[in-house]
């Protein structure tokens, strides 16, 4: 199913305001990603920290919002959008042994974000 041209560029436009600090903005989805669901800091055993301040927190909330932009970006092309996610889902179900359900938690956290962002304006 094709997403609607008005709603990519709606998305595109909030997504924008999100990316413009992709490392303060991925560090705190992560943190409070591990503050309203404790269960997915078993994956990240490995970090110094898990707060909102870790180096290690906001470097991978980078690169997880990359990840999110990349997606965004390929929205008018399946191809071009499954060629992002495909690579990673294989990445993260089988090297990493990341449970897809713990997912939703990060996109849920992402989406207000993005919420809280749209309702401040430009």
């Amino acid at each position: 199913m094709a997403v609607p041209a008005g709603d990519i560029a709606a998305a595109r436009g909030v997504w924008s305001k999100i990316f413009a600090s992709p490392e303060d903005n991925g560090g705190a989805v992560l943190a409070r990603m591990f503050s309203d669901h404790p269960e997915t800091k078993s994956y990240f055993s490995h970090f110094g920290g898990l707060d909102e301040g870790s180096a290690q927190v906001r470097a991978h909330g980078k690169v997880v919002l990359t990840a999110l932009n990349d997606m965004i970006q390929h929205l008018d092309s399946a191809d071009g959008f499954n060629g992002v996610v495909t690579p990673l889902a294989k990445k993260h179900a089988t090297q990493l042994k990341v449970d897809p359900k713990n997912f939703r938690p990060q996109l849920v956290t992402s989406e207000e974000l993005m919420r809280a962002n749209c309702a401040s304006g430009p």
